[in-house]
């Protein structure tokens, strides 16, 4: 029998059933068949997706915080969040990393020695390039006319950048929070005081540090430029740094 005597011998609408079930069968394999969901997120670019959608920010700007802050977007956004940091100016292509707050610092004859929060000791040469902002917080009078306040009422805070290793890093000053122990008998009562004699040490030893106009004031008349908030000063001491040192920001 040919294959044309077979088809006229086939019931009157075979080939619509037929197809019929072809589909039926192709749409069971398409029902069945694994199917991968959306392409999950890992390490550095779900840390970049966390920082984007919190902080609303551009990419870049992301970028930049997190390697500020060392690859943790948790710490980028607790920073800008409670107000110690700021998102970065997107023409930026590089930020100093954050290394942490101080607790201790101490001046010796031929380097800097620095203690974190966490008991981390940094050891920097004076031959290295460094960078000294300050700012009264929290100021209860009216700065004179060339924009200074009574360091003694407020809240003294310093944002210390030192190149180490080739690369700039900025430690944090909260001038209430420093331990002073090692002033020994040029220990002061209050805070702003020992501050200022323990930036008065580093000053007399570190001539390649800069200091800007507040710190200054700080040093030599117990002065200091206030600021509304730490991120008013953040936001200032970047756009300061950048100008001194340009090669941060091409």
């Amino acid at each position: 029998m040919d294959l044309q005597k077979l088809l006229d011998h086939l019931p009157e609408g075979w080939l619509s059933v037929g197809v019929a079930l072809l589909m039926l069968l192709l749409l069971v394999a398409w029902m069945r068949a694994p199917r991968r969901g959306p392409a999950r997120l890992t390490g550095q670019e779900l840390a970049l997706h966390e920082i984007r959608s919190t902080l609303g920010c551009t990419s870049q700007q992301a970028r930049l915080l997190l390697d500020m802050y060392h690859g943790s977007s948790a710490k980028a956004i607790m920073e800008v969040k409670t107000g110690r940091a700021v998102l970065p100016d997107p023409q930026q292509t590089e930020l100093p990393a954050s290394a942490g707050e101080l607790r201790f610092l101490q001046a010796e004859d031929d380097l800097l020695i620095l203690v974190d929060r966490h008991d981390r000791a940094h050891r920097i040469p004076w031959s290295q390039q460094g960078y000294f902002s300050l700012a009264l917080l929290d100021s209860e009078k009216r700065p004179d006319a060339r924009g200074f306040c009574d360091a003694n009422r407020g809240r003294l805070y310093g944002h210390l950048y030192l190149l180490r290793d080739g690369r700039w890093v900025r430690f944090l000053v909260d001038g209430g929070r420093m331990d002073y122990a090692t002033l020994g008998e040029r220990m002061q009562n209050t805070a702003s005081r020992n501050l200022r004699v323990l930036l008065q040490n580093v000053a007399a030893r570190a001539s390649d540090l800069e200091f800007d106009d507040s710190a200054r004031a700080f040093l030599e008349e117990l002065r200091a430029r206030p600021y509304a908030s730490a991120a008013d000063f953040e936001r200032q001491s970047l756009a300061r740094f950048s100008q001194l040192y340009p090669a941060q920001s091409d």
